[in-house]
């Protein structure tokens, strides 16, 4: 005795993001690496990366700073 499912496919529904929500996307997880150095859970060449990665989209040290919730100076690398 032999049965055959029937699947049923539903149309993938894509959504193009626009550049400005991948900007904010890549901000979230540099700062969440960021913060992950100051708490010592991550290397400082990473967030050193991350922090280069953040200024090449056009941030600030101090908009860095202020976006992770640290003083500068915890950034040894800003």
């Amino acid at each position: 005795m032999t049965y055959s499912a029937i699947r049923f496919e539903q149309p993938q529904i894509v959504h193009t993001a626009s550049s400005s929500e991948i900007n904010k996307l890549v901000i979230q997880y540099h700062v969440k690496d960021l913060k992950s150095y100051i708490r010592g859970e991550e290397t400082k060449e990473g967030a050193k990366r991350s922090f280069q990665q953040l200024q090449s989209i056009g941030l600030t040290p101090y908009e860095i700073a202020k976006k992770t919730k640290c003083r500068l100076k915890d950034l040894i690398f800003a």
